[in-house]
């Protein structure tokens, strides 16, 4: 059984959810070594009241590119939730972004306009765990459920952390069910009061098979990066931060 469930934008956990967001690269790029990288598409969340944070994989490919700091990657988020009556569609571009292996995490940060985080509010990021395992939902968009409506799942867990060529050292292994689309999704923790914590963000499958899996196998985990990577994007945090001073939460109330 598919343990997602849509959310609809007049239910009760709507107004939690709606920072959440199906973003679209509206750009196409040249990687380096020459070939086309088509246009992406994935989940983002507001992590500030301009900011949205997402996979570098999501907007750039799955390929190393030359970014260029004078150019405007454009994209575009829809905040199905955002109002019972019609969803919110904004524009923005990328900002800063980590990058594919090493030492960068898959973490792209868009800055949309009008800031619909001051609306809609934002997530909190978790600060650094010793054991990292643990009970989360997880909610996005995914391109077998249509990319149009979000998808909740509670109660899943943080396994292990992962320490593989696949999945770099620091990488989170977890059992909430991803499909393409959901690369970028909060994994938010249950039991945090206020405001929604993102504990980690949703970034893959390993070895992904078409059928729903009766239980966690290492071989076939679901992938995520720690929210504590942002530290090795300083740049990044500093925005982050900087965006968030002295603005209230609306979800924080």
């Amino acid at each position: 059984m598919d343990p997602r469930a849509y959310v609809a934008a007049g239910a009760a956990e709507a107004r939690r959810l709606a920072p959440i967001g199906a973003i679209e690269s509206d750009f196409v790029l040249r990687a380096k070594r020459g070939f086309g990288v088509p246009p992406g598409a994935g989940t983002a969340f507001l992590v500030s009241p301009c900011y949205a944070l997402t996979n570098y994989h999501v907007v750039f490919g799955n390929h190393p590119l030359n970014l260029d700091p004078m150019a405007d990657y454009d994209v575009s988020v829809r905040f199905a939730l955002a109002a019972a009556d019609a969803p919110l569609r904004v524009a923005g571009r990328v900002r800063h972004a980590g990058g594919l292996g090493g030492a960068l995490p898959d973490l792209a940060l868009v800055r949309l306009d009008d800031c619909p985080g001051r609306r809609l509010g934002w997530y909190e990021l978790a600060a650094p765990r010793a054991d990292p395992r643990g009970p989360v939902d997880l909610a996005g968009y995914a391109r077998d459920r249509g990319m149009r409506q979000l998808s909740r799942q509670r109660a899943c867990r943080i396994v292990a952390a992962a320490g593989t060529a696949t999945a770099g050292a620091g990488w989170l292994l977890h059992d909430c069910a991803s499909r393409e689309g959901a690369s970028g999704a909060p994994l938010l923790d249950p039991a945090a009061p206020g405001a929604p914590l993102v504990v980690a963000i949703n970034a893959g499958e390993l070895a992904p098979v078409r059928d729903i899996l009766p239980g966690f196998t290492a071989a076939h985990a679901n992938i995520a990066i720690p929210s504590a990577a942002l530290s090795a994007l300083p740049a990044m945090l500093a925005a982050i931060r900087r965006d968030r001073a002295g603005q209230a939460n609306p979800l924080a109330r």
